[in-house]
């Protein structure tokens, strides 16, 4: 990635708020959503989801449209606010971030609960094949991605997988600073940097995108829960640590914000690893 750009650079990191609208994309016709959509259970406790998986601390809950909702538990009752995992693929067009239009699916699970290992292929526009493969245990939840394309292709692609929250709190618009201080307190964001650095972050504090986060580790909104997310440094090429985006540009708080992975070419040893302690 050519960071001399940094604006452009980390827009290629961006999901869908910093994406380019459908008219501004080049000419194309994607498939009809229905084709792109995940074998579901019909009945039961899992009815609408294609996988459904109970650990002490969380249950995670695969949804037909590819995204993995995660809830926190405490006691065998949700606590706090879901947060979701999703993967897009990405170009630059016009100077801006464009999501691929997803073309097929290839390999996709078969409706399951309590799995230990999905996998999800297929193929993006411009023939950009990609593999992500989720793996479930009652300790973390790991995330790893590969992608390839074309040796030259027309737009040079990254595959990301990211996990988003929503806002943890609901404060009225012109309150205070100081209150603001107080009605969140006890709410932190600890992130530890590639480079061993280490830094706290209240959420009423101003939260700005960073590059090479290893992980980012979040206790207060899910009640005695602290959710750590890592994505460590890879030993294979093709990969670099995490990245953290606050699409807000506002106090953690407010939401918005998402922390994962990204590759512009196939890598190994690229995973994101979600703890629930």
């Amino acid at each position: 990635m050519n960071t001399s750009i940094p604006c452009l650079a980390f827009s290629l990191l961006g999901l869908t708020p910093f994406l380019a609208n459908a008219s501004e994309k080049p000419d194309r016709q994607a498939p009809p959503p229905d084709t792109l959509q995940l074998p579901v259970f019909t009945s039961g406790e899992a009815k609408g989801l294609t996988a459904l998986y109970r650990a002490k601390n969380f249950d995670a809950r695969l949804t037909a449209d590819r995204m993995l909702s995660i809830q926190p538990k405490e006691d065998g009752k949700p606590v706090g606010q879901p947060f979701v995992v999703r993967f897009t693929c990405v170009y630059v067009f016009d100077q801006r971030a464009v999501a691929r239009d997803l073309v097929r699916l290839k390999q996709v699970p078969t409706p399951t609960l309590q799995p230990q290992k999905l996998r999800i292929s297929g193929e993006y526009e411009e023939n950009v094949k990609f593999q992500i493969d989720y793996q479930f245990s009652q300790d973390a939840i790991l995330i790893q991605g590969s992608m390839e394309e074309a040796a030259k292709p027309k737009y040079r692609s990254t595959l990301q997988w990211v996990a988003s929250f929503p806002p943890s709190h609901t404060i009225p618009a012109g309150t205070p600073e100081p209150e603001i201080q107080k009605l969140t307190e006890g709410c932190v964001m600890k992130l530890r940097m590639a480079g061993g650095d280490t830094r706290s972050v209240g959420f009423w504090e101003l939260l700005t995108s960073t590059r090479d986060v290893s992980s980012v580790e979040v206790s207060g909104p899910w009640s005695h829960r602290t959710i750590l997310l890592e994505a460590p440094e890879p030993k294979g090429k093709g990969g670099s640590s995490g990245s953290l985006w606050n699409y807000s540009a506002g106090p953690v708080y407010k939401g918005h914000w998402a922390f994962g992975r990204t590759i512009a070419k196939k890598a190994t040893d690229t995973p994101l690893v979600i703890q629930i302690k």
